[in-house]
């Protein structure tokens, strides 16, 4: 997965992604100036099947939008985000998706993290 930011991100939501990659095991890249249709090309030569893109309010990470590939919206996530100057030290290998939503179940896809029934943490 590609992980970008909407134009004019803040140093939070720069650090967001960069943290969001880190665990994920996915891309970053900065947008600058580029349109989504750049942005998907960007995706495909890096070899991404999907994109995620962090927007913001007020300078803090509000919503992330995951694309596909063709630029088809496949989810919506409105998120709350609390940063800390600590290095997320996550095991990507050790990430599943627990959900009791049915349409969230496709985070499992996008992430290519395996769904689970339940919780074991």
């Amino acid at each position: 997965m590609l992980i970008s930011t909407s134009r004019k991100p803040s140093q939070k939501t720069r650090k967001f992604c960069k943290n969001f990659s880190h665990a994920t095991v996915s891309s970053y890249v900065n947008r600058g100036k580029m349109n989504m249709r750049e942005l998907l090309l960007k995706a495909l030569e890096l070899g991404e099947v999907n994109i995620a893109v962090v927007h913001e309010i007020k300078g803090n990470p509000s919503r992330i939008t995951f694309y596909s590939n063709k630029g088809e919206v496949l989810l919506v996530l409105l998120i709350n985000v609390t940063l800390t100057n600590e290095r997320l030290h996550i095991s990507p290998k050790n990430l599943t998706v627990v959900s009791e939503v049915e349409k969230l179940n496709s985070l499992a896809e996008i992430f290519t993290f395996p769904l689970v029934e339940e919780d074991n943490a």
